[in-house]
């Protein structure tokens, strides 16, 4: 389920002219979710 909150909030902020938040090596995080997009 989580993976389908990410892809319908990035076609969300795709649709918004928003751009699509990329993984930060300065943040911390634990585990990785890998998400497929349609091309923009």
């Amino acid at each position: 389920m989580a993976a389908d909150a990410i892809r319908a909030y990035c076609i969300s902020l795709r649709e918004h002219g928003e751009p699509v938040p990329v993984e930060c090596p300065e943040e911390q995080f634990v585990g990785r979710l890998r998400v497929n997009l349609e091309p923009a």
